[in-house]
């Protein structure tokens, strides 16, 4: 309980796990969240719409409104991290421009008037495609989004480098004959 921050106490543990597996070491990437930062000044977002798409902690959405956005609406598809993106905007004194829905932004749909200008996202996972965030993509610039809306990041890159390891082979595939004589 002592490494649990105060607004996570008395939360299910599921969540304080995941904040601690998941999101720490986002929150704590320095370089990551100045590229976000620098992306959403220089469009610029301020006066603008702003969506969050699958906000985690909501860190996009508060650096957006932050920016001036004149709004944001961040979309979670966790009930209880869209509840600390909810805690998070209030605390930070932006709770008036940070919106939150829960659920999969894949379900929703905006009218026109509502629809963003700007999308931010950082659901990509550990490999650049995931967390099916093309799909999530896709959908939100023809359903939550106006034509031509900017997206952050627009692109992305990933790099690969063949290696042999007989480390890495005996803990990342199965032998034969498996333990046990069991056929793997």
């Amino acid at each position: 309980a002592s490494l649990c921050p105060p607004r996570l106490r008395g939360r299910n543990v599921e969540l304080v796990q995941k904040v601690n597996d998941d999101y720490f070491a986002m929150l704590n990437d320095h370089d990551r969240n100045r590229f976000f930062w620098d992306a959403l000044e220089s469009l610029p977002v301020r006066g603008r719409r702003v969506l969050d798409l699958g906000a985690g902690t909501g860190l996009l959405s508060l650096m957006a409104a932050k920016l001036g956005a004149s709004s944001v609406l961040a979309i979670e598809e966790s009930a209880d991290m869209a509840e600390v993106v909810r805690w998070s905007a209030a605390t930070n004194g932006v709770g008036e421009r940070v919106s939150v829905r829960e659920g999969w932004s894949t379900k929703m749909t905006l009218p026109e008037d509502e629809r963003a200008d700007v999308i931010v996202s950082e659901t990509f996972g550990v490999l650049l495609l995931q967390e099916d965030c093309l799909n999530s993509l896709v959908h939100a610039r023809e359903h939550l989004a106006k034509p031509g809306a900017a997206i952050i990041p627009a692109g992305g890159a990933q790099y690969v480098t063949l290696l042999m390891s007989s480390a890495l082979r005996a803990v990342s595939s199965a032998h034969e004959p498996g333990p046990l004589g069991i056929d793997l």
